[in-house]
């Protein structure tokens, strides 16, 4: 495969993008054919906090909510609140989001592994399997946490990635991808614990490369 010129790298991401949209977003009312009752519930949470700054419950901005008494993630409802804000109401408000996160799921992922691998083809490769993969458009067309937290996850190992293994992290990066993960745990309860185990191999493989770097100065 020859290599691809950069110009041709984001027509093609382009294109998965494109494709990318038109399986989520079209008939989100019809497929699936009907809301569940954790969309409903937050859909109703969105919008009570997007127009009276407090859930169904009258807890002002709580950083989980109650709902159906599962506690669910504050993420996804203060997106869905926002989301409300800027486009106003529609019965599948929840799902569009969720459709939103998918988009940034794939979009992140094949810039990640493009980074990661130095490769424009298996960026691209990888944002095409992300795009049409059934898992992915599943997740992308119901308002399930785990989909935002997905996206914001993603977001977090593409700023957390560096073209040079040579060169340190910048502190910008460090905060932005922080910011990610952060709300990635804040999305879904499971990456909580996804976050501290990757956050915790990347700090024991850190400390392994600087000591084995300190190790060949020393018998250089």
């Amino acid at each position: 495969m020859k290599h691809l010129k950069k110009n041709n790298f984001f027509i093609c991401l382009v294109l998965i993008l494109s494709l990318t949209v038109l399986l989520r977003f079209p008939f989100l009312e019809l497929f699936p054919p009907s809301m569940l009752q954790d969309e409903v519930g937050i859909g109703y949470s969105a919008i009570s906090i997007a127009e009276t700054g407090k859930d169904e419950w009258g807890e002002s901005f709580p950083l989980f909510f109650k709902s159906f008494g599962d506690y669910k993630s504050p993420a996804f409802i203060y997106v869905t609140a926002l989301l409300y804000k800027v486009i106003g109401w529609y019965e599948i408000l929840p799902r569009i989001t969720s459709a939103i996160a998918g988009f940034f799921i794939v979009l992140f992922g094949a810039l990640w592994i493009k980074r990661l691998f130095k490769s424009k083809e298996l960026g691209l490769i990888a944002g095409l399997l992300l795009a049409t993969s059934p898992w992915t458009i599943h997740l992308s067309r119901m308002a399930l946490e785990s989909n935002l937290g997905l996206a914001f996850f993603m977001a977090g190992l593409f700023f957390m990635s560096y073209e040079d293994m040579s060169k340190r992290f910048s502190l910008k990066k460090i905060i932005i991808s922080s910011i990610f993960f952060s709300l990635s745990s804040y999305s879904f309860h499971s990456y909580r614990y996804t976050v501290i185990l990757f956050l915790a191999g990347i700090i024991v493989a850190t400390i392994l490369l600087f000591y084995k770097q300190l190790k060949q100065k020393k018998y250089s």
